[in-house]
């Protein structure tokens, strides 16, 4: 069902209805894509999608500005960039369907086959890249023409005092609260200082009462350290007289060692000048 433009709008080359431009601008695209497949047509699809989401985007704005409902730049470009995407996929279906045509009949790729396949590749590309950016354009026009929409009505005064007393109401409810929290932090505030002095008190009298036990037993500590240090003196002096001892003892093995050397000396020399002879008998030698 169509829509009868609204008297006071100008004549626009869309449809008043925003389903109906919709439904066109899809339409459009859908028959070049069997057109374009089934004629393989070059970069036919692209200048198509271009100067259909063109189209559509500005029809959108038209309806927006001249107080259509349900139809906004938002949607429009939503609508837009899925269409691109949409594009991307199909060219990739396209360019994958006919790589596998190719294998199927000759078993390889041959320079004709990557060479459409690239092409195919790069129209679904260049509809992916333009959609954003035509999005982004009719964003930007929506937001100019509403700021210069809104600028340009006069204000109502009886609404914005209105506005103003809600305003000011919410306000002082605001500070009634605040003031009404102040108050109740404050004697929350107040018990929880009067129960840290309480047990700030009771902390100082069970420290009080414990420093008696605590100086003894820090005193029996110092006496059984000075009585540790002594004794560890002691263990000092007595490992002095074992290492002097140890010093004396290992002279006297030097000394039974210079002994046992001369014995030896002596034992060869003796062996020396005594001999057994031929017959048994010992004979003496010169020296």
């Amino acid at each position: 069902m169509t829509e009868t433009p609204l008297p006071s709008a100008p004549w626009r080359p869309c449809f008043a209805n925003p389903l109906l431009n919709l439904a066109a601008y899809l339409g459009l695209l859908v028959g070049t894509a069997v057109y374009v497949v089934k004629a393989d047509a070059h970069f036919v699809y692209p200048a198509v999608f271009v100067l259909a989401s063109v189209w559509y985007g500005a029809s959108c704005v038209w309806l927006t500005l001249d107080g259509r409902d349900g139809i906004d730049a938002h949607v429009a470009s939503d609508a837009i960039i899925t269409c691109g995407i949409a594009s991307l996929i199909l060219h990739v279906a396209v360019a994958g369907t006919r790589v596998d045509l190719e294998l199927a009949h000759n078993g390889g790729f041959s320079a004709q086959i990557v060479r459409q396949v690239a092409r195919v590749f790069a129209e679904g590309l260049v509809c992916a890249a333009a959609a954003p950016v035509i999005a982004m354009v009719l964003r930007f026009v929506e937001a100019r023409a509403s700021t210069s929409a809104a600028s340009g009505a006069p204000p109502d005064m009886a609404q914005s005092l209105g506005d103003l007393s809600q305003r000011a109401a919410g306000m002082a409810r605001s500070m009634g609260a605040l003031a009404s929290a102040i108050d109740a932090s404050a004697e929350g505030y107040q018990g929880a200082a009067s129960r840290v002095s309480i047990s700030l008190e009771a902390l100082a009298t069970s420290v009080q009462a414990h420093s008696t036990t605590i100086v003894g037993q820090l005193a029996e500590l110092e006496a059984r350290l000075r009585a540790l240090n002594d004794s560890m003196a002691r263990s000092s002096d007595d490992f002095a007289r074992i290492g002097t001892r140890m010093d004396e003892f290992s002279g006297k093995l030097r000394a039974g060692s210079v002994l046992l050397d001369g014995l030896r000396e002596l034992i060869g020399s003796v062996d020396r000048f005594i001999r057994p002879d031929g017959d048994g008998k010992a004979r003496a030698r010169d020296p």
